[in-house]
């Protein structure tokens, strides 16, 4: 598996614009003073872990490190629990058992693979960086009490989708 001496890569602006087009955040769940994507945001010392996420409309990019598993079961969790929508940048590790456990083939959960390697923008500057050695999904968690969809839907002027959708129903 890669690893890095960070955690804090910034997302690429291109991509959360178009996610929150499509959502409209209300939280940025790892973010940090200088990475922060939404006026609201929740820090190390925040503890998004610590946070009570009912009502939200959470967007996160986790720390890629050995707590990932950890992340992606409070993503159900909070989906579960009150949530109105999780959408989450993840890497594209299907093998792996959060995988299996919380995403794959899960109500309310939508998965977007993502054409090619993510850029993400260095923590300090933002300045694109080496595209990511793996590949990126977009994963959504919808509560399956309100079932929250998009506020506006995905943006027709962007043009054809780069990600390819999976949902439970599109295997046997």
């Amino acid at each position: 598996m890669f690893t890095s001496k960070r955690e804090d890569w910034r997302t690429p602006r291109d991509l959360f614009d178009a996610l929150h087009r499509e959502f409209e955040f209300t939280v940025d769940a790892a973010a940090s003073a200088k990475n922060h994507l939404l006026p609201r945001y929740w820090t190390r010392k925040r503890d998004a872990f610590r946070q009570d996420w009912r009502g939200e409309r959470v967007f996160c990019n986790p720390p890629y490190g050995r707590d990932s598993g950890r992340w992606i079961a409070k993503f159900a969790e909070a989906a579960q629990g009150g949530a109105q929508i999780v959408v989450a940048l993840l890497p594209a590790r299907t093998d792996t058992r959060a995988f299996h456990d919380h995403l794959y083939q899960k109500p309310g959960v939508e998965l977007r693979f993502l054409r090619g390697r993510l850029r993400f923008g260095h923590p300090d500057t933002g300045a694109p960086m080496n595209p990511a050695p793996f590949p990126s999904m977009v994963a959504i968690l919808r509560n399956p009490a309100t079932l929250a969809t998009p506020r506006r839907g995905p943006d027709p002027a962007a043009g054809p989708s780069d990600h390819q959708t999976i949902r439970p129903s599109d295997h046997p």
